[in-house]
């Protein structure tokens, strides 16, 4: 298993560490079920990119577990009021998945407003009425975190996040260890695993690779859609002079 010092990569290495708590005992649960004994809260925050996003998805399918994808309105990286944005969350949803928001709340100056607008454009996009979020960068607010947002719950309250074990990849490392080195799962306690998709879906060494390598495949989707829009667009010239 990877060290807390080492990178976490690939589709392969994803499949063995669900599959370590699968043989565990454990048992994937939404959010909003009860915590006890081997539960499994796991959590997948789409930062960066819903088609890395749709690959975790059909693993988890394979593996036979559920996941949560919290997917943001309002981030720099995707779109999605885009139709094949949109496609690819229903998609994910398809695969057995649970889909709600992943909200920023420092778009907003009010926190709360802000939080009705992207809820009801979520809801209303894929019919869904979300009960737990989860909050990018928290930061602040997690000085008042059992502070809901409407009549959400969100993934950094103490019944998640303090009162049960809680394990993040966060820039592409386990900072604080490997899941399968805590307390909580060698007494087969409940976890919260939050794995970002990013990480895990190509064969890389350092966070830097995996974000370059990203950055090319939205560079070449990017092109495409340029074209599609714009018919005198010259694709050569512009690798031309990248």
């Amino acid at each position: 298993m990877p060290s807390q010092n080492k990178p976490i990569v690939t589709t392969n290495r994803y499949e063995e560490l669900i599959r370590g708590f699968i043989e565990a005992g454990y048992e994937f649960k939404a959010f909003g079920k009860e915590a006890v004994g081997k539960t499994m809260f796991l959590r997948h925050d789409i930062d960066f990119c819903l088609h890395r996003a749709l690959e975790v998805a059909k693993t988890n399918k394979k593996l036979g577990v559920t996941g949560t994808f919290f997917i943001m309105a309002s981030g720099f990286a995707y779109n999605l009021l885009d139709k094949e944005n949109q496609d690819l969350v229903r998609q994910i949803r398809d695969n057995d998945q649970i889909i709600s928001l992943h909200y920023d709340p420092t778009v907003y100056d009010d926190i709360q407003r802000g939080f009705e607008i992207e809820k009801n454009l979520f809801d209303g996009l894929f019919e869904e009425d979300i009960k737990v979020i989860s909050i990018h960068r928290p930061g602040p607010f997690l000085d008042e975190n059992n502070t809901r947002l409407g009549e959400c719950e969100h993934t950094y309250m103490d019944k998640y996040f303090n009162d049960i074990k809680y394990c993040s990849d966060s820039g592409g490392r386990f900072k604080y260890g490997h899941p399968y080195e805590t307390e909580a799962f060698k007494s087969e306690q409940p976890i919260h695993l939050l794995l970002h998709p990013v990480w895990w879906t190509h064969d890389l060494n350092t966070p830097t690779e995996f974000l370059l390598n990203w950055q090319e495949e939205v560079a070449y989707r990017t092109i495409d859609k340029t074209l599609d829009n714009c018919k005198t667009f010259d694709k050569k010239a512009f690798w031309e002079t990248a």
